[in-house]
């Protein structure tokens, strides 16, 4: 129960700390790079999967699910699953 409440937190501290990066990497590396971030980031916190978006200017520049959205079902995440 603790972890279910934890979990949650962890991503909203974890996300702010992850801004800088990533707008730092959508401006200036290759798409692979920031691929890689996600899958290590994916790896390191042991969720079943995340969607993540990136705005520069108001504009989309990054838009991509890692992992699974149901891992039971092996549905995969998808950029715009809540």
């Amino acid at each position: 129960m603790k972890l279910r409440l934890l979990l949650p937190l962890f991503f909203c501290v974890d996300c702010f700390h992850l801004t800088p990066v990533l707008a730092q990497y959508a401006s200036t590396a290759p798409i692979p790079k920031v691929d890689q971030l996600l899958t290590s980031l994916l790896d390191r916190t042991q969720v079943a999967g995340l969607s993540v978006s990136v705005m520069q200017s108001g504009e989309l520049v990054y838009s991509k699910g890692l992992g699974y959205a149901r891992v039971k079902e092996e549905i995969p995440m998808q950029p715009t699953t809540p």
